[in-house]
């Protein structure tokens, strides 16, 4: 996992889930593998490390996804300021989920909210030299055969 592979490295991560399933026990899982060359007292040590590096942020729909963008990228210029590092890794998991039902429900209002948080997660990543790991969803529509990314080419 990104998350657990950049953590062990000492890298802040931001992990937005929009489902919930983010598990610190499976993120503990995935780390012991990547740590598994460690001494056991190491390991241990490291996965207590690791787990204050990782910062999990909730959200339940799309425009709490951009509230919360908004208060990250606040959050690293003041974080730029005071001279303390910023996030190293944003992971977003995933907005698809979030946008289905407003870019189904108007297709004008969805388009904007995607160019609108593709500007928003551009100019974080930029700004402060964040790398963004989004997942996506695969859709198989009716009468297609071919499996498709759930935001389309517009995304």
């Amino acid at each position: 996992s990104i998350a657990s592979s950049s953590a062990c490295l000492g890298f802040e991560v931001k992990y937005i889930t929009t489902n919930g399933t983010f598990s610190p026990e499976r993120l503990i899982t995935l780390s012991r593998h990547a740590l598994k060359d460690l001494a056991h007292a190491d390991m241990d040590a490291s996965l207590a490390q690791l787990l204050t590096h990782v910062h999990v942020m909730h959200v339940h729909d799309t425009m709490s996804l951009v509230s919360t963008l908004q208060e990250l990228e606040k959050e690293c210029e003041l974080a730029t300021k005071q001279g303390r590092g910023v996030p190293k890794v944003v992971i977003v998991d995933s907005a698809a989920g979030l946008m289905s039902c407003d870019v189904g429900a108007a297709a004008h209002f969805g388009k904007f909210l995607i160019n609108y948080l593709s500007s928003a997660l551009r100019r974080l990543c930029t700004r402060f030299q964040i790398a963004l790991v989004m997942t996506n969803r695969q859709v198989k529509y009716s009468g297609v055969s071919d499996v498709q990314a759930a935001l389309g080419e517009t995304w």
